[in-house]
């Protein structure tokens, strides 16, 4: 249908128009929906027949069109403010700027409304995103830090290790080479003890 309107074939728009119209309240859609398609259909039957100059049909959709309640907060926005495009274009082309301008006014409120959500909602997300990343960036800071003091520790423990292996080495050689010393003395001690024994006897001999 919209390409016959966009190629501004109006009977052929009409004659699927027609076709269509009395199946939507078959299909097993929601009443908002239903209302919908009513609704675009209808608008899109008053701007055909306004366009091939059928005054009696273009006023009875144009009636039906705007006697049809858009339930506005069970629709999804996009359809609601589709809706409102459609209403604005087809008051544009029937010469009524004044509703043209309302249904325009309307349309904007709406879609700004639908950005300031919009960004509330991406304001609320980027907040989210940079409270866990900062959460995640302290829980790293954190482990860092822990890991950082364990290898603190460590190598103060090594630090420590090492000193005590130093003292026992040193006590170690201390008391070895103390131990040297005394058989090294001992040892000259009988030397001497021996050579003065000899000494003696060769002057008794003497």
């Amino acid at each position: 249908t919209g390409k016959y309107i966009e190629m501004k074939e109006w009977n052929k728009a009409i004659e699927m128009l027609n076709k269509n119209l009395p199946l939507f309240p078959k299909l097993a859609l929601k009443v908002s929906k239903k209302i919908y398609f009513e609704a675009t259909m209808n608008i899109y039957l008053t701007l055909c027949h306004f366009k091939l100059g059928h005054s009696t049909a273009y006023n009875h959709h144009l009636t039906l069109a705007e006697q049809i309640d858009i339930p506005a907060k069970e629709l999804p926005v996009t359809h609601y403010t589709n809706l409102l495009a459609l209403y604005e274009t087809l008051y544009g082309n029937l010469n009524d700027f004044k509703t043209m301008f309302e249904y325009h006014q309307l349309k904007d409120s709406v879609e700004e409304h639908l950005r300031s959500e919009e960004n509330r909602h991406t304001l609320s997300e980027l907040q989210t995103q940079y409270e866990t990343e900062k959460k995640e960036q302290d829980i790293l800071n954190l482990q860092q830090a822990a890991e950082i003091q364990a290898l603190a520790i460590t190598r103060k423990n090594y630090q420590i290790a090492v000193a005590i292996l130093v003292i026992v080495l040193c006590i170690g050689a201390g008391y070895y080479y103390k131990k040297r010393l005394k058989l090294q003395n001992d040892r000259l001690r009988l030397v001497e003890e021996k050579k003065s024994f000899l000494e003696k006897e060769l002057n008794e001999k003497a």
